[in-house]
């Protein structure tokens, strides 16, 4: 090791050149898996707030309707543990201080820590059934972002206006509601984003929307592994007139793209390990080349051939490690930058789908949220499996000029000018 080092001070330039070309492999590498992983975490944590047993169905299309009865026969069905139907109104809501545009779901509040799992209350408390105008407001509603607008508190009165089609007529509605309770920040779901939705009532729901029909029935499975038996069975029940989405399907196919992306982004990395091999063979050959008449002079003196093999094997190892530490710090680094480049866009969901009484979404409604920051998934694992790539690949380019080397005899090495 003592002569490789050595080696390694005497021809410094090349010796940083060559840990740069090796270095490349383990920063790209790293950077590139670490910042897809952490797209692949953020999106399974995405998708877990609103529990992978969760399935949203929502009428297939003009002429179909959900209403009391569907909801009686979906929570019968075998495995489901909860049926939550629920109106949807996409208004203009007016406070004091701000105008916005919001989502106005209407479900059995006193089951919505079921559909979402992990919500907390942040003031108050969530409203009763015969409270028609009373509201539960999402974090962002009540604590508007930029400190623009002044926060909301309990209390406080807010309206809103929407429109509403009966009978083929459109008119526009105006109600106000008090807000009673004030959510915790919770973060973006899958069908939609608590903290910017307004929760009342069931009963508020069909008082506003001027109709029995639901935009959609949220169903909680018992299990996770009871989503499918559940979808089979509406699916044989309703056939093609109604829609469902699972969480756990989408999930899953979210996670069968990362990793493609992430085998894919690796393979592309790996060039980079091939053109390290390269160069450290090329500087290996370089290097014993220019040593033969310390070769030749190491041998005269008694050292063995696998002496010599391993005084090149410890040159190119020692580049390797580090080659090795320089690369997967660099990419741990960079990941950071790939994943606010290449994944800009962070993760955006939109709300449920169909607007009021389950027909066809109305503007604006199930607009993107904010994204939702990628952190690169840099793991212990990642780290020394990049760090080890590195030395391997340098000891494996190191051995074929080390053999030569050690081939070498005595006097043909001490003539060598």
């Amino acid at each position: 090791m003592k002569f490789g080092i050595n080696a390694l001070k005497n021809r410094k330039l090349r010796a940083i050149l060559t840990i740069i070309g090796i270095a490349m492999g383990p920063a790209t590498i790293t950077a590139l898996v670490a910042a897809t992983g952490g797209f692949a975490n953020q999106a399974t944590s995405q998708f877990n707030k609103l529990g992978t047993g969760t399935i949203l169905v929502t009428p297939a299309g003009r002429g179909v309707t959900l209403q009391v009865d569907d909801q009686v026969i979906l929570s019968k069905l075998d495995g489901v543990k909860l049926a939550l139907p629920f109106f949807r109104i996409q208004a203009t809501v007016r406070s004091v201080s701000q105008t916005s545009q919001a989502s106005i779901i209407a479900i059995e509040t006193n089951q919505l820590q079921e559909l979402f799992p992990g919500i907390k209350i942040n003031q108050g408390s969530l409203p009763n059934d015969g409270e028609y105008t009373a509201a539960a407001v999402g974090y962002n509603i009540a604590h508007p972002p930029g400190g623009v607008s002044p926060e909301l508190n309990l209390n406080q009165i807010i309206s809103f206006s929407y429109q509403t089609n009966v009978q083929r007529q459109v008119t526009t509605q105006t109600r106000s509601l008090a807000i009673k309770a004030v959510l915790d920040q919770f973060g973006q779901g899958l069908f939609l984003n608590p903290d910017d939705t307004i929760f009342v009532t069931l009963a508020s729901g069909r008082l506003f929307s001027r109709t029995t029909n639901y935009a959609g029935i949220y169903l909680v499975a018992k299990t996770p592994d009871d989503v499918t038996n559940i979808v089979e069975q509406i699916n044989g029940l309703y056939g093609n007139d109604v829609r469902t989405i699972t969480v756990s399907s989408i999930l899953s196919t979210v996670q069968s793209v990362t990793a493609g992306v992430t085998n894919l982004l690796g393979s592309v990395a790996a060039v980079s390990v091939v053109v390290a091999f390269t160069g450290i063979m090329t500087t290996m050959f370089t290097s014993v080349n220019e040593r033969v008449r310390e070769i030749g002079i190491l041998k005269a003196l008694g050292t063995s051939k696998r002496g010599i093999m391993f005084i090149f094997l410890a040159e190119a190892i020692s580049t390797g490690i580090i080659g090795g530490l320089v690369g997967a710090s660099m990419g741990s680094l960079i990941s950071y930058f790939v994943a606010s480049t290449l994944f800009a866009g962070g993760l955006r969901f939109g709300g449920p789908v169909g607007g009021p009484g389950g027909g066809p979404r109305p503007p604006g409604a199930g607009a993107a949220a904010p994204a939702a920051s990628i952190t690169p998934a840099i793991t212990p694992e990642l780290f020394l499996g990049a760090f080890l790539l590195a030395i391997g690949v340098s000891a494996l380019a190191g051995i074929l000029p080390a053999w030569k080397a050690s081939r070498l005899t005595p006097v043909e090495a001490l003539r060598k000018e």
